[in-house]
């Protein structure tokens, strides 16, 4: 089971990344890619949100797959991974679901 969205989901995604980017908010970044770097993927990210860890590991060439119970969210990612060079994208899938349940059965590519 999934978490519904609701309105305040969507606005939340929408401006999500305008307080969660800023510089200061960016301090963990490359301990997380190193991480990804020495383990070689894939990766699993639990509560991936808009892909501010996400997608600088699949940029590193490493599989990633990332959930959050947000489809707003998600949908924020997507359109982030479409704009990224194909190499890119075919590293990343994405799926939304609740981490507290979470069964990986199958992936969506994005």
């Amino acid at each position: 089971m999934t978490v519904q969205s609701n309105i305040y989901d969507s606005i939340l995604a929408r401006h999500y990344d305008e307080g969660d980017g800023a510089e200061q908010d960016q301090v963990d970044l490359d301990f997380y890619v190193d991480l990804a770097m020495k383990i070689g993927g894939p990766v699993l990210e639990l509560a991936c949100g808009t892909g501010r860890v996400l997608l600088p590991i699949a940029r590193q060439g490493i599989a990633i797959h990332g959930v959050d119970s947000s489809a707003c969210m998600l949908d924020v990612l997507r359109k982030k991974v479409a704009q990224e060079p194909k190499k890119v994208r075919e590293l990343v899938s994405l799926r939304e679901g609740d981490i507290r349940s979470f069964v990986p059965i199958r992936s969506i590519r994005c």
